[in-house]
């Protein structure tokens, strides 16, 4: 009866301790990376000049655009003078790809 009650008291404690660690271990896998593009030139889609700016970006989020922007725990990537315009992800697709050439060749043809 011993053992029994000390194996049931250990996996209490076990669950226990699992349980306390897990609030901690996800808060840190809630926290976004942070990225400061530095050096960009930045295109806002409406005015007709580009403006010289750091962008600093949480997650997928662009949360704030200005000079010389700091972050603790930032990865900094250095633009070089390059354009950055947000929004544009897979600008250039192949929706078509995944089709065989006979379904094209079928799918083009037509009786008149």
């Amino acid at each position: 009866m011993k053992k029994l009650t000390r194996s049931i008291f250990i996996a209490f404690v076990v669950a226990v301790g699992a349980f306390a660690l897990a609030p901690a271990q996800a808060a840190d896998a809630e926290k976004p990376a942070v990225t400061i593009f530095t050096n960009v030139k930045v295109f806002n889609g409406s005015d007709d000049k580009l403006i010289d700016a750091d962008v600093l970006v949480e997650g997928n989020l662009i949360k704030q655009v200005g000079k010389n922007l700091k972050a603790d725990g930032a990865t900094v990537i250095d633009g070089g003078g390059r354009t950055l315009m947000p929004g544009m992800v897979n600008m250039h697709e192949h929706l078509l790809s995944n089709l065989s050439f006979d379904y094209l060749l079928t799918s083009a043809y037509w009786d008149e």
